[in-house]
């Protein structure tokens, strides 16, 4: 057994000697495949043969065996209802001859794999309360990390856990102290006491604590109400330079802590804002929520910071809730990672058919700065990455991305002003200038106000943004060019009768060379420009339409790129290009 250096060698050993296999050797080669898990991988299907080995003796096996097999149930992170519950069952009468090892990691096994058994957990304390002064440091760190975990709560073994822990204080390392504290305040047991002896100990290794134990520790604090001014200084002095590496979660926790407990201090706060302004797309509501009311508690004002959060609570919350009420959508949860850990979705949908939906809320962090409406690089590859992984990448209209004027419901013959159209990433609104007189005896000349005459969602991130003016300005309305990421330009224009948008043209660059080659859009967002007189080089009254990438034109009517090929139809309320269908060819 020792020669298998891998989970695939194990497992055609136990196929080969199975039935030479006896309660020792079982839980021996589960301990090993835990083992070259961590270092090799292993699918969990690969382990199902030496888990029913094991489950076979389970019934025969001493108190080591027992508990070191639960404990690579553990290591492995396979959960087993049928096993667990053998498990438990041949554990209970041999309890009294576990010794403390064996105790600590059954208990740590049992919350980790997040099995709750409130009896066998009852019988387990009773049991092993004579034998907690024989228990390591670590040992008692895991017990009362697995107690708070499985959310077992025991006063009397805790009162008498904690005696014993005190005099043992010194010989706690980092994790094990923050593992501590946070339990007690898991567990809701104050005991201040303790607590002071517990500071006492951790504060001289302050600087050897993690982002997320310096973190658990400050939270712990501040749910159990133990103030400590000198700890708390040498805490965030020791926090401050690693604040760069804390999660979401971690800035968010550590400023609602510092707020319930009152502690002030702006050197800090203004550190971890400058921080937590780089992360707030990856804060869930809840963090952003806390952090504002931290800010506010504590009266730390930073007017940039506040504006970003905001933007980015009410993008969040708003779109969550309007995804949830979509059909085959109630499922959608925010924060979603996907499987390989790699990304965070802001809204992941799961669709009755199987398909996946990644809304992304992004922020003007995730904008050129010189040119708001364009997605920047990183954001570009995020969005390419996800879709590789099986998401499809949907931007909510968070922010608006293009607008125009142009003369779209009606002609400017109407004597009216011509309509303000907004483009915000896959969504159209028009909007009808309206002015209203002012109140009487006023001296003022009124107000001009924006109408929304419509919002009509659109079937593609659009890129860019261009009015082709009617070349009967005063008897025809002019229409709207749209140029989508997947290499396709419409045409739309209003329809009277039916108050919505008709699609006039629809053509589409599939057989570029880019896209022939295997590119799914273009390496840079498609660009269209319009001559605002209308003129085009052959006479024509359609606007000449400019790829700024490879300074080629677009032949509308054959689907393809042609180099300075003008276009051959005129804007008559319909194009020779493409008829009301959409069809190029």
């Amino acid at each position: 057994m020792k020669e298998c250096t891998s989970p695939d060698a194990l497992l055609a050993l136990v196929e080969q000697h199975d039935q030479a296999f006896n309660p020792i050797n079982a839980a021996t080669v589960l301990t090993h495949v835990a083992r070259l898990f961590s270092r090799k991988g292993a699918r969990h299907a690969d382990i199902k043969p030496i888990v029913h080995l094991a489950h076979e003796q389970l019934p025969y096996m001493q108190p080591r065996a027992l508990a070191n097999s639960v404990y690579a149930l553990a290591k492995l992170q396979h959960k087993d209802d049928a096993f667990m519950a053998a498990l438990l069952k041949a554990a209970t009468p041999q309890l009294r001859d576990f010794n403390a090892q064996d105790v600590a990691n059954t208990a740590w096994a049992l919350a980790t794999l997040d099995h709750a058994d409130r009896d066998f957990m009852a019988t387990l304390l009773k049991v092993v309360t004579p034998q907690l002064h024989d228990f390591t440091p670590q040992a008692l760190s895991n017990a009362v990390w697995a107690l708070a975990t499985s959310g077992h709560y025991d006063g009397a073994f805790m009162a008498t856990l904690l005696k014993v822990v005190t005099p043992q204080l010194r010989n706690f390392n980092p994790q094990a102290l923050a593992n501590m504290v946070w339990a007690l305040a898991t567990l809701g047991h104050a005991d201040r006491a303790f607590m002071a002896a517990l500071l006492k100990a951790a504060t001289p290794q302050l600087g050897n604590f993690k982002p997320q134990e310096l973190a658990n520790t400050v939270w712990a604090l501040a749910t159990l109400g133990h103030a400590d001014g000198a700890f708390m200084a040498a805490l965030l002095k020791a926090a401050t330079p690693q604040l760069r590496n804390f999660n979401p979660q971690n800035l968010a926790n550590t400023a609602w802590a510092l707020a319930t407990l009152g502690h002030a201090d702006r050197a800090f706060m203004a550190a971890l804002v400058k921080v937590a302004t780089l992360q707030l797309r990856n804060f869930n509501p809840q963090a952003l929520a806390n952090t504002a009311w931290a800010l506010a508690v504590l009266g730390h004002a930073d007017d940039a910071f506040m504006a970003t959060l905001l933007q980015q609570a009410a993008g969040r919350l708003d779109v969550l809730a309007v995804v949830r009420q979509l059909p085959g959508c109630s499922g959608a949860i925010s924060e979603q990672a996907t499987d390989d850990g790699l990304f965070i979705i802001d809204i992941a949908v799961q669709l009755p058919d199987g398909s996946r939906l990644a809304v992304e809320v992004d922020g003007p962090q995730h904008f050129l700065s010189n040119q708001p409406g364009r997605l920047n690089g990183a954001t570009l590859l995020r969005n390419r990455l996800l879709e590789a992984r099986g998401w499809r990448v949907i931007l909510p209209p968070s922010g608006v991305t293009h607008s125009a004027a142009a003369f779209f419901t009606h002609t400017s013959g109407s004597g009216v002003p011509p309509n303000v159209l907004v483009v915000k990433t896959a969504r159209l609104e028009v909007y009808a200038v309206r002015s209203a007189p002012g109140a009487a005896g006023s001296t003022g000349g009124g107000t001009t106000q924006l109408r929304l005459v419509g919002a009509f969602p659109l079937y593609g991130v659009v890129e860019s943004v261009a009015v082709l003016r009617a070349a009967r300005a005063q008897s025809q309305r002019d229409a709207l060019m749209l140029t989508f990421r997947d290499a396709k330009l419409s045409v739309v224009e209003w329809d009277v009768r039916a108050h919505t948008l008709r699609t006039s043209s629809l053509h589409s660059f599939e057989n570029d060379p880019l896209l022939r080659n295997g590119h799914a859009t273009f390496v840079t967002s498609p660009r269209v420009l319009a001559d605002p007189m209308g003129r085009t080089p052959c006479g024509t009254d359609l606007d000449e339409l400019i790829d700024e990438r490879r300074s080629w034109r677009p032949s509308m009517h054959a689907g393809h790129w042609s180099r300075w090929l003008p276009v051959e139809a005129g804007y008559h309320h319909g194009f020779s290009g493409g008829d009301r269908r959409g069809n190029t060819e």
